[in-house]
This record gives C-alpha cells, structure tokens and sequence, in this order.
C-alpha cells in the first residue's frame, strides 16, 4: 500500500508480469470546476509517476460530479489529456462528500490494453480481462432503459469474443432509486428487467467453482441511486482456460441471499452475489458488492449512520472472513479489511460525512476511498460501502481452492 501526499491516495500491485495502480483523487472541499479539474489530474499524474506508470497506462476511470451540467467540461478535458490513449471513463452524478466539484477513481496497468470508446480489453497469459463503461441506455422507462442497457453490454462483450456469461460484477447507477414510476418502486423495475433479461444466463461456466448444492449464482453487482433520471452501466467480465484460475459466488453469513429475498422487497429479487472471489495464480480478489447495514434481510439501525456504518463493515469482515470462504470452496484464504486495496462509500445524507468517514478511517486505514452522496435502495438506509481485496495465497491453498484443475 503507498499513499500519496495531498488529494489522493493509491494502491500499487504487482503481478501478472505488469504493474497496476488503483487511485482516489478528490480535491479538499468545495472550488471552480476548472481549478478542480486542473488540479485532480495533476495529481492522478503525480500519483502515477510515483508508482512508475503515466496517463497512457490509465485503463478505467470513474468520475463523480457535483453538477450534472460539468461532464461536458469534463469529458472535453479528458478527451485533450488522453489523446488516442483515452480510458474508459464513466460520468455519475453523485456529488462528493466534502462538496468538491469532482472525485475521481482511476485504475492504471503497464498491461497493454485494447481501447474502443466504451471497453477496455487485456488479454495477458493465457486470460482475458474486459471492463465495459459509460453504457448510458435510451429508453422511455427504467425497464427499457435496463433491457437496452444489457443487450448493449452483451453486444460489446460478443464483440471481444466474451459471453454474458463471463460477467463477474456490474454496477448499475439508477436516477432517483427511491423514487417511483407510476406504481412501482424505480429499484424494483430495474430488479425486474434485470431478472428477466438474465433469467436464462449460466454465470461463471466454465471457471465458476460450485458449492454442494448450488447450482445458480449471480455476478456481484452495486445497484445505487444517483441524481437525475438516466441509467448508468459498467461491467467487469473474464474469460480464461487457465487451470489456476478459478471464480466463487460468496454469499454472507449474516444476511438472506438477495436472490432469496421475501416478496415484500419486490416480485423479483435482486439477482446478484453479496460478492465474487476469483484465484488468479498466487491472488485472491474479491469483489464486494455494494453493502448495506442489512441483518438477514431486515434494515438495522434506522436513523444512526455511526452504527449502520459499523455494522455494514461488520458484514463485510464476515463476508471476507477465512470460515465464510471455507464454505464457499476457498478454505484458507486469509482474508480480513486489511486486504482491501480501495472502497467506495455512498451516503445519503452529506452531514453523515464525518461521522461515517471516522468509523471508516479506523476500520480501514490508508484505503484509497471515495466518498460520494447517493440515495441507497431502501429510504431506511443510510450508507452502502462497496470494496476490492486482494490477497496473495500458497501452494497449498492453490490447490484446494481449485480441486478439479
């Protein structure tokens, strides 16, 4: 873990025969657009340098924004700085905690990458990574906007020789979450349409790793509210016939499955995994997916951000633990908050901020952290904190994580 002075702080990793950098920037409180933007890719490309790599090597960016009407500014900016060498960068109205204009998460490897406007494609030693952003879908409701949305990103991962099979996270950004269209909940539509269109999808075949008795999963996902009306969709997928690599759907020990939510949470559940753990080689990633302060399937805590904030993290301490990864085919692996290389906070409501900032700081030290206001899917929610680890692993671990290959 390095971090950096200033705005931003960064995770640095090695393997896979390159370098790799996950990297926060935020100004430190409220300013013009254009100073701020100056300023925030200066420091992205400070913090590069440090960790020997440049703008070039810069693959994915998401930027979260104050004003909805700055990502034209923004994207004019990107456009100049990067060139022909240009990341895919996702536009989110979420505005920062601290009310800075922008925040910035980028994510950078000296892998080469193959660049069209809305996917990044590495293919190294024997595995294929794709990440697919800036999918903003068309459409007259959040069902069809949703519908649209993944027949857009099926298209793309078709087009680099993938399936919507080789999906392992989404994040599915939704205007007003909380909101209604019509008589519907705007979150449950967007369940709905997902269900539907996933409905027939065979996740993680042929690398996904099967519990006894388990014969459906679903990627990790964020599904979190953002300002305005519009619909925004990334996604991380794999493709590989290592025999070393190997994915597992986690579910958390102290909540219900949210495919297996009751009906009072909508007719169709949410179709996602609490998280996927991938082996690659000597590494376990994990891919947390958005967590709330949810025991078994009941809201906790209404009202209190300092202990929903605990808990939440208590959750994902039990999610990550060596006992839950052991049930999941991954006995172990030595995973704990200390192993997260970066982490997303959403809050509901901005005043939270540094309260819950407080509770995550001593949780999770020198993480690279962005905190952004967002409304979360239930109203009784105040916080949703999402986050990826990485833990080197043995031999041995190796070897009983992939018991078939």
């Amino acid at each position: 873990m390095q971090t950096c002075s200033g705005w931003s702080a960064t995770s640095r990793l090695e393997g896979g025969g390159g370098v790799h950098a996950g990297i926060v920037v935020c100004p430190p409180g409220p300013g013009a657009l254009d100073e701020q933007l100056r300023g925030v890719f200066a420091q992205l490309e400070e913090a590069l340098g440090k960790t020997r790599l440049d703008k070039r090597s810069v693959v994915a960016q998401t930027i979260f924004l104050r004003d909805a009407a700055d990502e034209q500014t923004c994207r004019r900016f990107c456009a100049e700085l990067f060139g022909d060498a240009a990341p895919v960068t996702s536009y989110i109205w979420q505005p920062p905690c601290n009310g800075a204009a922008l925040a910035l998460e980028a994510w950078a490897t000296t892998l080469p990458a193959e660049r069209t406007a809305h996917t990044i494609t590495i293919a190294s030693d024997g595995l294929t990574l794709l990440y697919a952003g800036d999918l903003v879908p068309a459409g007259s409701s959040v069902y069809t906007q949703a519908q649209t949305g993944f027949s857009e990103m099926m298209s793309l991962l078709r087009g680099a020789g993938m399936g919507f099979d080789d999906v392992l996270r989404t994040w599915l950004y939704l205007g007003d979450i909380v909101g209604y269209e019509g008589e519907r909940e705007r979150y449950r539509v967007l369940n709905r349409s997902r269900a539907e269109f996933i409905e027939n999808v065979a996740f993680g075949a042929p690398h996904l790793f099967l519990e006894e008795g388990v014969s459906v999963v679903y990627p990790a996902s964020t599904g979190i509210g953002a300002r305005g009306q519009s619909l925004v969709m990334n996604c991380i997928a794999l493709s590989t016939s290592r025999s070393d690599v190997s994915a597992h759907a986690l579910e958390n020990p102290m909540q219900v499955a949210a495919h297996d939510y009751e009906r009072r949470y909508g007719s169709m559940a949410p179709r996602f995994s609490r998280a996927m753990a991938v082996t690659v080689g000597d590494n376990l990633i994990v891919l947390v997916s958005g967590t709330a302060s949810i025991e078994r399937s009941a809201t906790m805590h209404v009202g209190d951000v300092v202990k929903q904030t605990e808990l939440t993290l208590n959750i994902i301490e039990a999610l990550l633990s060596p006992a839950n990864l052991a049930h999941h085919g991954a006995p172990d692996a030595s995973v704990t908050l200390d192993s997260i290389i970066a982490a997303r906070v959403y809050l509901k409501r901005i005043e939270d901020f540094a309260a819950c900032r407080a509770v995550c700081e001593k949780r999770f030290a020198n993480v690279p952290v962005v905190y952004v206001n967002a409304d979360v899917c239930r109203p009784d929610l105040l916080v949703e904190i999402e986050a990826i680890s990485i833990t080197p692993i043995s031999a041995r671990q190796r070897a009983v994580i992939n018991p078939d290959h």
